[in-house]
Formats: C-alpha cells, structure tokens, sequence
C-alpha cells in the first residue's frame, strides 16, 4: 500500500500541476489512514493476542510434547501443536490431514465418521476449539482449559476441549490434564468434567 502512494505521488509529481498534485496526494494520504482504521486495533491487541496464543495454543504444544509423545493426537490447533509433538497429528479441520479434508468435502464429516476416522489412526486424544460443530461419537469430554483473561476475537472460540475415548484412555486424559495444569503459566487453567 505504501509502494502504491509512493508510485501515485512519482507520477502526479510527472504530469499534473502543483496543485493538482497536492490534492492529489493529500487524498492519497487520507485514504491510506482510513483504510488503516482497522489495522490500528489490531495492532493496539497485538500484546493480548500473544498473551492469549502463549497461555493457550503454545502450552497445548507442550502438553502434547510432554504427554502423548510417539502416539496419535487429533486437534485443529496445528501451530504449535504440530511444531512441538513428537508423533503423528490428525488435523480434523482437514488441512493437514487429506483423510479428513476429502470426508468433509464428499460425505461430510459427521459424529460416526468422525469416531471412525480417530479409531483407524489410534488417536488417544482429541482436541478441539469450543465451537467446533461436529464432536465424535463415543468420544467424552474430559476438561477444557480456559483463560482467564480477555479473549482476543477468535473464530475458534474462547476454549480448548480435550475428548477421550471411554474407559482407561479417559481416565489417563484426565489424570494428565491434572498433572499439567500445575506447568500452565498463570490465568490458564484447566476446568474438569464431572464423571
């Protein structure tokens, strides 16, 4: 966009007067700010964005990292996710996992084929943003880890929800979701499920 008012000032300078220019050019400058309104914001919660990213999607990276290295996890969280865990990673919003992209695109990922999918991977945890549409069947959830701060708007939601399947995987989940939390910095914390 600068380049872009740079060039337009280079040519006004070339082929209009000194007044056109300087209409020129003062529209120029108007429209590159109000054009930028939405940048100011943004930019404005840049620290609180990296707060949230740090508390939250990083420390999931080190939860993988540290409790499911070498086994399958499932999440549509995959920047430090997949950066940190030492296994494979199914991303159920099917970007990085073609399995998932080609049952969203042709009979829909739906709670059957969802299960379907995470059993034939061996997934021993799944985890999604709070308003994911389409949750597994069979799959419990066991907790969700929250902040305790201000969100920044986020199309994922304001929470991570950790899904087992039933029986001693559930209860693993749960009993390392508890051990973790004590490694979570501060207004990140973990809310469990009732069994």
């Amino acid at each position: 966009m600068v380049l872009g008012v740079y060039l337009v000032f280079q040519i006004v300078a070339e082929i209009g007067t000194a007044r056109f220019a300087t209409a020129i050019k003062l529209t120029a400058v108007v429209g590159l700010v109000a054009l930028s309104a939405a940048r100011f914001d943004l930019t404005l919660e840049a620290p609180r964005a990296s707060s949230n990213t740090y508390r939250q999607r990083y420390q999931l990276g080190r939860f993988f990292e540290a409790e499911y290295a070498g086994e399958t996890v499932a999440t549509t969280e995959l920047g430090y996710a997949s950066l940190d865990h030492r296994g494979p990673l199914l991303d159920v919003g099917g970007i990085g996992s073609h399995e998932f992209l080609e049952t969203i695109q042709g009979p829909g990922l739906d709670a059957d084929r969802f299960a379907a999918l995470l059993d034939r991977h061996n997934a021993q945890v799944l985890v999604l943003f709070s308003v994911y549409p389409v949750r597994p069947k069979g799959w419990k959830p066991v907790g969700v880890w929250t902040l305790d701060e201000r969100i920044v708007d986020s199309p994922g939601g304001h929470g991570l929800v950790f899904y087992a399947p039933p029986g001693a995987k559930t209860r693993a989940l749960r009993d390392k979701l508890e051990q973790f939390e004590s490694q979570l910095p501060s207004r990140a914390r973990v809310l469990l499920t009732k069994q």
